[in-house]
């Protein structure tokens, strides 16, 4: 299959959601009081949230994070705000063992504990990414950003999630929790923020939230939308226009909780997104900082809609969810790939026009469709149970054509390809928990999956040849398992340990390009390739939480140990094909750390570190591994810190300040055995907000990347691209915020 560099994309459509009304209930997220609206008791620089007693529904069930024996981190909505986070790559890297690699507007991708691979659109994600509780993982495609505002809190669920969450979960799972309809007040938030941009221009941001009670504790709505323009900071030299690589995204949220009985609950929902992009957020590595040398114009942009339905059902002894989703997007992606094929397109034409462009234009309208059913007990004990059925059907279609800037060669077909391909799954689970006394309880888990997962080809053009390669199917089962024991020692303290297995299915291989086969042989193929197998590990955990001096102080720590078998790997050929293939294995072994502390009134203080190492076990030439040498995209060191003080400066008005730094060390981009790999250096990242709040209205300035950090993300140096995606420069602005 060839290499194709996707657009920032997650496909949405229509949602079967009724189906199941009279069966199921309110989400796990749902089931907990929905929160309010912002008060002036909480201004950005203090997280009242951030206590022993957040609300986590990481086990699809309601329950403080301290009592969860597990590694989760959570990011409350306040904290999103006090950072002056307005995507993933303003937090994600505060999360130890989280590693957020962003690769232009064509695709980003989440690591968790080292379980990663190379920056490929075609092999699944290890972590699972789900909003609220639709499932948004997918191949083909980037993640779905749908920024932070109205946002209640980010879940982090380190380790493998694969008896709750499924084979895309295997390294850990991120849930977007969003704030739901509030049902007995009315209330409404708005905010604006501008913002410079160092080395670019001006940015701004609207966002606007309306919560009204229809019916009061029977029927509430809730509407958010907003529209962001973030400025550029990339100039390119070729066409000399600067600040090519603006975004600009609008978005809406609708939802709808009806509570027609004190045990029924049915919350249903509309997202709409649409972003626009210029040139990613690349630098040439042979230019100056920020600068690019592109000769095709490059733009991308997609449409997501998702309409979903959670329903909940209470009986005495237990609840009853329904889940049902369905997402459609649209997307569109064109990158200049003139150093690639310049000279086979001045073969093909004989064309003698000086500085043309060769651009790859990728289209991508993916739908798909989730149901799923569980019940979870409520009873006090000594059994806890859940158990449930998954389904999802997911259909991508790709389709890619070499283009050129020369009119009068715009009908020569160059190279096009087209992907048709499908995947279904469908899955039981189920956890089982025995309380063998107060203080002592043991947890039994397990997953069945079934997948059916094909995939055909055609191409036509020069560069690709006229070939069919029809769909193949591969059909698998999988059984995933978990075991874990969790101590009280007290109120206050748990220890715990926990085995757990993770896994992601295999599949078939698409067609190669015709001029594939020397790399192939080079890399021990007779043949070209034609299917990858699954991949899975087992990971062993023990972990303790702790509140001391009165719930004044936090700590969390955890180590683990994972054996990761028959490790997948999506390989870049140099011919512009790329595939997935099968190495022998890998090992990562780390620890997790994470404290707050409140010293006195106003004052919070956090710091959390994690080491990881993961490192191949096995020497493939095939694959491009070396036994001992480190996983792509893993640091060994990631760190944050962060610190809140707010204080009364008079009647009915706050003042208070925020600070933040984020560490990430060095980490491979590629795969040890090839000859271009290179080693990216580590970045640090500081931000900064101060702000006074009176009453309703809520006024800061802040500063994100003070120090104005050239932070490299992500490195390219295969298919003739040789570039890497950077962060946003030292930026400066304002917000204000009114809440009613």
């Amino acid at each position: 299959m060839r290499y194709r560099p996707t657009s920032k994309s997650l496909c949405l459509a229509t949602s079967a959601a009724a189906l199941s009304m009279a069966l199921a209930g309110q989400a796990g997220a749902q089931t907990a009081p929905a929160a309010d609206a912002p008060q002036a008791s909480a201004p950005a620089g203090s997280d009242q949230n951030n206590g022993p007693d957040i609300i986590v529904t990481a086990q699809k069930r309601s329950e403080r994070v301290q009592d969860v024996p597990a590694s989760i981190a959570v990011v409350t909505g306040q904290s999103l705000r006090a950072m002056g986070a307005t995507n993933y790559a303003d937090f994600l890297n505060s999360v130890p063992s989280v590693s957020y690699t962003k690769n232009g507007s064509s695709k980003d991708k989440i690591f968790i504990r080292g379980l990663s691979d190379s920056m490929s659109s075609r092999v699944l994600s290890t972590t699972g990414i789900y909003i609220d509780e639709t499932p948004i993982t997918e191949v083909d495609a980037s993640l779905a950003d749908i920024g932070t505002f109205d946002i209640d809190r980010i879940e982090v669920l380190r380790g493998p999630q694969g008896t709750l969450f499924g084979s895309g979960s295997m390294g850990g799972t991120v849930r977007i929790i969003t704030k739901k309809p509030e049902m007995s007040k009315a209330s409404a938030m708005f905010d604006g923020t501008v913002a410079s941009v160092a080395h670019g221009g001006l940015g701004y941001e609207v966002n606007g939230m309306v919560n009204v009670p229809l019916v009061p504790d029977v029927l509430a709505i809730r509407a958010v939308g907003g529209y962001r323009d973030d400025a550029g900071y990339i100039d390119n030299v070729f066409t000399g226009k600067k600040d090519v690589n603006g975004i600009r995204s609008s978005y809406g949220r609708l939802q709808m909780d009806y509570r027609p009985f004190d045990n029924l609950d049915i919350l249903l929902g509309y997202q709409y997104q649409h972003q626009e992009y210029g040139y990613g957020n690349f630098q040439d590595r042979v230019l100056a900082p920020r600068k690019i040398n592109h000769r095709y114009p490059e733009e991308s942009n997609y449409t997501t809609r998702i309409l979903n339905a959670t329903i909940n059902y209470s009986l005495p002894f237990a609840t009853i969810t329904s889940a049902t989703s369905y997402i459609n997007k649209s997307a569109y992606s064109v990158r200049d790939y003139t150093n690639s094929y310049a000279a086979d397109f001045i073969a093909a034409t004989g064309t003698t026009v000086p500085d043309f462009g060769i651009g790859i234009a990728n289209i991508y309208p993916n739908k798909a469709f989730t149901q799923e059913l569980r019940i979870a007990s409520t009873s006090s004990g000594p059994f806890h149970w859940l158990a449930g059925v998954y389904y999802n059907s997911f259909s991508p279609k790709n389709g890619q054509k070499l283009v050129s800037n020369i009119p009068s060669l715009q009908s020569f077909d160059f190279g096009t390809a087209d992907i048709t391909s499908y995947r279904r799954e469908f899955a039981e689970f189920g956890e089982l928990t025995f309380d063998i006394t107060s203080k002592l309880s043991v947890t039994g888990g397990i997953r069945h999956s079934s997948l059916t997962i094909g995939q055909g080809e055609v191409d036509s053009g020069y560069e690709f040849g006229d070939v069919i390669a029809p769909i193949i199917v591969a059909k698998q089962n999988k059984t995933v398992f978990k075991a874990r024991a969790d101590y009280k020692i007290s109120k206050d303290n748990l220890l715990y340990a926990v085995a757990s297995q993770g896994y992601r299915p295999g599949g078939p291989l698409s067609n190669f390009g015709l001029n594939c086969g020397p790399e192939l042989k080079a890399l021990g193929y007779s043949t070209p390739p034609t299917q990858y197998q699954s991949d899975s590990l087992w990971n062993y955990e023990v972990g303790s939480k702790n509140q001391f001096l009165d719930n004044k102080l936090t700590v969390n720590v955890d180590a683990y140990y994972i054996r990761w078998n028959n490790t997948q790997l999506a390989q870049n050929l140099q011919c512009g094909s790329q595939f997935i293939s099968n190495a022998g294995g890998a090992r990562v072994h780390g620890i997790e750390f994470e404290a707050t502390l409140r010293p006195a009134a106003g004052l919070d203080l956090s710091v959390s570190t994690a080491y990881t190492k993961a490192t191949f076990t096995t020497t493939n030439t095939q694959t491009n591994t070396r036994a001992g040498d480190d996983l792509p995209n893993a640091p060994r060191w990631t760190a944050s810190s962060a610190a809140n003080y707010n204080w009364d400066v008079g009647r009915d008005t706050r003042a208070y300040v925020h600070g933040d730094v984020q560490y990430v060390d060095t980490r491979y981009n590629d795969l040890p055995l090839r000859k271009n790999r290179v080693l990216e250096p580590s970045y640090f990242l500081a931000n900064a907000r101060i702000g006074i709040q009176h009453g309703k209205w809520d006024f800061s300035i802040f500063a994100k990347n003070l120090t104005d950090e050239v932070a490299i993300l992500n490195v390219t140096n295969t298919s003739g691209q040789n570039y890497a995606s950077i962060n946003q420069p030292r930026t400066i602005g304002a917000q204000v915020k009114v809440g009613f």
